[in-house]
């Protein structure tokens, strides 16, 4: 057999490029199939799914080796994911600032002559939850005060 020392993935792209002419009819075909078929993509997302699942451990393996040999990329891929989380970090903060209509809460100075910052109202390590119900807006001189203690009369 003369494919014999081939990888899956080089053997389909020879096949590929030998029959190119058959194959691409056909995959026309079956994307004309799926654009039109709800059916059919179903169906489809259902294989891929099954198939997913049973060589999950396959995949997170290959990835790790990828991601070994391509230390770069991981890098990319680690700072998208920052990015990410930064963003929506930001759009909560100002979530924040408008609900409280860019005012302490506390002392009720208002945006332009403060600095303001998001605090907790049950702080985090008091076991405190990521939630915008647990969010105030506070100037920094008031979030300072305040530390890591739970003010009732503000709540």
């Amino acid at each position: 057999m003369p494919y014999k020392n081939l990888t899956q993935k080089e053997y389909a792209r020879l096949y590929w490029v030998k029959n190119k002419e058959i194959l691409k009819p056909i995959n026309r075909l079956r994307q004309i199939e799926y654009e039109k078929n709800p059916e059919y993509r179903k169906k489809l997302a259902e294989k891929v799914r099954e198939y997913y699942l049973k060589n999950k451990e396959k995949k997170l393996r290959s990835n790790k080796l990828y991601y070994k040999n391509h230390p770069e990329k991981r890098r990319v891929k680690d700072l998208k994911k920052r990015e990410k989380k930064r963003e929506r970090r930001l759009k909560l903060r100002f979530t924040i600032f408008k609900r409280d209509k860019y005012t302490c809460q506390y002392c009720g100075r208002k945006a332009p002559n403060v600095i303001l910052e998001v605090d907790h109202i049950y702080p985090k390590s008091k076991g405190g939850l990521d939630e915008v119900r647990n969010y105030k807006t506070a100037c920094k001189e008031c979030n300072i005060g305040k530390g890591d203690s739970i003010l009732d009369e503000f709540n």
